[in-house]
């Protein structure tokens, strides 16, 4: 029998290497770290992606991509979901 993976899943989708949503990651490292992920309108400038630290301040300048941001946490996903 095969398991399937929903999109409502994001710890087996990290585990099969899917391209997650920033909702999706920032669920994901909460789980697994205790902070969350931020996504910021900036108007004509798009969007940036900013790490929430379990406090809600804001670390750093944010990334302008989600898959920059999800290899600077992969670390920290990948060796929470080994101990688990």
């Amino acid at each position: 029998m095969t398991a399937t993976i929903t999109r409502s899943d994001p710890e087996s989708l990290w585990r099969a290497g899917a391209d997650l949503t920033a909702a999706e990651l920032s669920c994901l490292l909460e789980e697994c770290t205790g902070w969350t992920v931020e996504v910021a309108n900036l108007g004509a400038d798009g969007v940036a992606f900013f790490l929430i630290d379990p406090y809600g301040d804001r670390d750093g300048d944010g990334w302008d991509c989600l898959d920059d941001l999800a290899a600077e946490v992969a670390f920290r996903n990948d060796e929470a979901l080994a101990d688990a």
